[in-house]
C-alpha cells in the first residue's frame, strides 16, 4: 500500500512503501526498462533492415538510371553515326556521279580525238593523192 504524505520541510510529497511494494515496483520498473530496451533493439533493428532496404532500392534506382543513360547515349551515338553514314554516302554517290559524268566528258574528248585525228589522216591522204596527181599533170604537160 501506498501512503503519500506531505513534508513541508522539502516540499514534496513523500510516498511511503513497504517492502514488498518496493520489490514489486523494483521488478516492474526493470521489467519495464527490459521491454523498452528490447523494443529499441528490434526497432532499431528493423530501423536498420528498412535502412538497408531503402539504400538498396535506391542503389537500384540509380543503377537503372545510369543503364538508362548509356542506353540514351548509345543511340544518340547510334543516330548520330548513322547521320554521319547517310551524309558520307550522299557525298560518295556525289563523287561517284561526278566521276561518271567526267569519265563520259573524257571518253567525248578522246571519242572526239580519235575523230581529228582521222580527219587529219585523211586530209594528208587526201593531200598526198592531190600532190601525186599534181606531179602527174605537171609530168605530162612537160612532156
Amino acid at each position: 500500500m501506498i501512503v503519500v504524505t506531505p513534508d513541508i520541510r522539502e516540499g514534496w510529497l513523500m510516498l511511503a512503501m513497504t517492502t514488498p511494494e518496493i520489490i514489486f515496483s523494483a521488478v516492474g520498473l526493470a521489467v519495464g526498462i527490459g521491454i523498452v530496451l528490447l523494443y529499441g533493439i528490434v526497432v532499431g533493428r528493423g530501423a536498420k533492415a528498412k535502412a538497408q532496404l531503402i539504400l538498396d532500392e535506391a542503389q537500384r534506382n540509380a543503377d537503372a538510371k545510369v543503364k538508362d543513360a548509356e542506353v540514351a547515349i548509345k543511340e544518340v551515338q547510334l543516330k548520330r553515326e548513322a547521320e554521319a553514314e547517310r551524309s558520307l554516302s550522299k557525298s560518295r554517290e556525289k563523287v561517284h556521279q561526278r566521276e561518271r559524268q567526267l569519265d563520259k566528258r573524257e571518253s567525248g574528248m578522246q571519242q572526239q580525238a580519235d575523230d581529228l585525228k582521222k580527219q587529219e589522216q585523211f586530209i594528208e591522204s587526201s593531200q598526198n593523192r592531190l600532190k601525186v596527181k599534181l606531179e602527174q599533170i605537171s609530168q605530162t604537160e612537160k612532156d
